[in-house]
């Protein structure tokens, strides 16, 4: 018994030395004890409230280290929630690891930027044979091929095939500027690319991508396949139509892959971040070469200034937006810093970045690295798009009202006809202006002020794209009607005159 004490002070100074030996935990999931995780919960749960996104994923890394990742809010209808590891489809930032493929060939010697398409592509045309001949691979990367992005929203319609088919189907397209000479974004660009980098490697483009960048950068729940990433959990996109949040079901883009529909998580992405801030290495394995990002990370053409290799350049960063019809993501890597950003929504809604500008999306990744650098957040606008569509959905249903009001008006127009005399001439000179020339008009300005056609604008706007659709065509509508109702009164009248002689 009077060794008791004794006893129990031996066990704790072995459990003490043991513990001590014990390995520290390599865990990359933990926060930065820098890092307010408390402020950044409340700032990224604010502006999901205020922006109604379902679900996000946050990856912030340092120097070769994940500072702090996590979900919010649901990846789907069944009340899941988003995790770390909660695949998404990422948009356009695949265009970074098509640019990425692309140099690794080029440091195994297999191709060359400056090198013609054609080279390794001999069946590849446009329209026009002899710009052609002058597209070189460096073009692609930088957008200044002379395609444009209305081909690129037009494209992305009629894509669901095999890459090498979509490439093919490219032969007539117009180039709208001259080879080299304007940047001009465009996904068919980086689908071309694709289809070189199949060509060259000999596999597939999602092999390839699966085999040279997912696998050593340990990008396990990263995919290639939308049919793939919904077995792991693929989060379910939504679209704001007319402000209400419905989940949508995200198209097949065979075609567009290595433009805009690669799948990750906010964990994996983390780990390319890394990769691309630190030479192109992620812990034992190298993906590039320093100089090979760096070239990436910098303009290379005199007319792209701003846009890298799957980057675009500003002052202060290098960054990427993605989006698809119903997905919204962005990476970014602070220049003079350590840091970098990735964020995955499985929302999107077109009309927020003309309504909102810097207080939609961009709030997001601008307030955590406000956050993280210790300053006060400046994206703490209270403006939200609830308001926006509140004014958008009462002019909706006004317009609605006044074409419902200009249909009942239409037995009273035509009465008029009947019971006055008009000048026929000044009615079809009406007619053809407010019903025909105008909504033509419409029709046409439309697709040139979203620089997309009709097809792209109504699944990526889904709501307000077919109330912008709708306007012209009730102007239509009317106009026919009105038409119709004009020339019978026409027939009629002359056919009275003719019984009266």
């Amino acid at each position: 018994m009077e060794r008791r004490p004794l006893n129990i002070l031996i066990f704790l100074i072995c459990t003490i030395f043991f513990i001590s030996l014990w390995p520290a935990s390599t865990n990359a999931e933990a926060p930065d004890t820098n890092i307010n995780i408390k402020k950044i919960d409340e700032f990224v749960n604010m502006r999901m409230s205020a922006l109604n996104i379902p679900g996000l994923s946050v990856g912030i890394v340092k120097n070769d280290k994940i500072l702090y990742i996590k979900g919010y809010g649901k990846a789907n209808e069944n009340g899941k929630d988003v995790q770390a590891q909660t695949p998404f489809i990422i948009g356009s930032l695949s265009k970074s690891f098509t640019a990425t493929a692309i140099m690794q060939l080029v440091e195994k010697g297999k191709i060359k930027l400056d090198d013609p398409v054609q080279q390794y592509l001999p069946w590849f045309s446009l329209a026009d044979s002899e710009a052609s001949k002058k597209i070189t691979l460096r073009n692609l990367l930088t957008h200044t091929s002379g395609i444009s992005g209305y081909d690129s929203a037009k494209f992305i319609m009629n894509d669901n095939m095999n890459l090498e088919q979509f490439v093919r189907n490219l032969k007539n397209t117009q180039i709208s500027k001259p080879v080299g000479s304007t940047f001009q974004y465009c996904n068919v660009n980086y689908g071309i690319l694709g289809e070189i980098i199949q060509t060259v490697s000999g596999i597939s483009y999602e092999e390839y991508i699966q085999k040279n960048i997912f696998n050593p950068l340990e990008m396990n729940n990263s995919y290639t396949s939308q049919i793939e990433a919904r077995k792991a959990g693929l989060a379910v996109g939504h679209n704001s139509i007319l402000g209400i949040v419905m989940p949508t079901t995200q198209p097949l883009h065979q075609g567009s892959i290595p433009s805009g529909y690669l799948i990750s998580t906010a964990e994996d992405m983390s780990h390319y971040l890394i990769a691309q801030m630190n030479n192109g290495r992620y812990k034992n394995n190298s993906i590039l070469s320093p100089d090979s990002v760096n070239q990436m990370h910098e303009a290379s053409s005199a007319a792209a200034n701003d846009y890298g290799m799957g980057w675009m350049l500003l002052p202060d960063m290098i960054f990427h937006n993605g989006d698809t019809e119903n997905f919204h993501s962005h990476m970014r890597i602070l220049r003079g810093t350590d840091y970098g950003l990735i964020i995955l929504l499985n929302f999107n809604d077109s009309l927020m970045p003309i309504s909102l500008g810097k207080d939609g999306f961009e709030s997001i990744p601008n307030g955590i690295i406000d956050i993280i650098s210790g300053k006060e957040v400046q994206s703490n606008s209270t403006r939200n798009m609830n308001n926006i569509y509140l004014k958008i959905n009462i002019l909706i249903v006004l317009v609605i009202i006044i074409f419902i009001w200009r249909v009942f008006r239409l037995k009273k127009w035509s009465k008029r006809l009947r019971s006055a005399s008009f000048n026929t001439k000044i009615t079809v000179a009406f007619l053809l202006l407010f019903n025909v020339l105008l909504p033509s008009a419409l029709l046409m300005l439309i697709p040139k002020v979203f620089n997309s056609p009709w097809r792209t604008i109504l699944a990526f706007g889904p709501g307000l794209g077919h109330f912008l659709l709708f306007l012209p065509i009730s102007f239509f509508i009317i106009g026919f009607i009105k038409t119709v109702i004009l020339l019978s009164h026409v027939v009629r009248l002359n056919i009275s005159n003719a019984e009266n002689l």
